[in-house]
């Protein structure tokens, strides 16, 4: 589906949503994948859901597993996980964000850029 910048375009709740525009040199591509967990409803909310990390603000709970973005066929963005940890790709090397998990801080890898080391 080809889309102008200035459009908004629903995600699917569950599955995948593909995003693509084409503007004078420039290709872009944008796929989402997402999943629900059942969360109850708003009137019997299922606690075990808070586990996931449901905020409990919409029935089903949805969840972004990935999001791939490419520019001219070269991947760019970041890339989510089930459990919030997040590989950010760089031309430095990537990192990866790891959220807090109970009394453990947040953290960042940083890796060196592939080849090798300079």
């Amino acid at each position: 589906m080809a889309t102008e910048a200035h459009e908004w375009v629903p995600v699917r709740p569950k599955g995948e949503t593909i995003l693509s525009t084409r503007s004078n040199r420039m290709n872009v591509l944008v796929k989402i994948r997402t999943h629900e967990i059942n969360n109850g409803t708003p009137y019997a909310p299922k606690k075990s859901a808070l586990a996931f990390g449901c905020t409990m603000t919409r029935f089903p709970c949805v969840f972004t597993d990935q999001i791939a973005v490419k520019v001219n066929w070269k991947s760019l963005g970041s890339v989510r996980s089930e459990n919030g940890v997040v590989l950010r790709p760089s031309k430095n090397g990537p990192r990866i964000d790891i959220p807090a998990n109970g009394p453990k801080p947040r953290e960042t890898l940083h890796y060196p850029p592939s080849g090798g080391t300079k």
